[in-house]
């Protein structure tokens, strides 16, 4: 179900961090980050977009990521804005379903980002 969105303020695209070890996310900072973040003034966080790296990691680490900035901003004004896009479609949609599950009330979907359509109504399916 669509519904307009009402937001005023800041929406921060967050990056994701990662173990320097492992090269694994690393969630446990997230909820550190998030209280200087609204320390800050921001009012919202894109979670998983391009400067998170969302594209560049799986379906299991951006749902975790998901879950971790969830957690996080429980209880604060913080809004939570996540993108979905990637390439494979299966993928979008279930991160979609995941999102939904999680209440979150914002998606960012950016469209495939190395195939170029035909024309402007081709993307439009997706």
């Amino acid at each position: 179900m669509v519904k307009k969105l009402n937001f005023k303020g800041l929406i921060a695209p967050v990056f994701t961090p990662f173990s320097r070890k492992t090269g694994d996310v690393d969630t446990s900072i997230i909820k550190s980050y998030a209280q200087h973040l609204i320390k800050s003034g921001v009012n919202g966080v894109l979670v998983n977009g391009t400067v998170g790296e969302g594209v560049c990691m799986s379906v299991l680490e951006r749902k975790t990521v998901l879950e971790a900035w969830l957690e996080a901003v429980k209880g604060t004004p913080l809004h939570v804005m996540v993108h979905i896009g990637g390439p494979c479609l299966r993928d979008v949609q279930d991160l979609a379903r995941h999102a939904e599950s999680k209440g979150v009330s914002s998606l960012l979907c950016i469209p495939d980002l190395f195939h170029r359509p035909n024309n402007v109504e081709q993307p439009a399916p997706h």
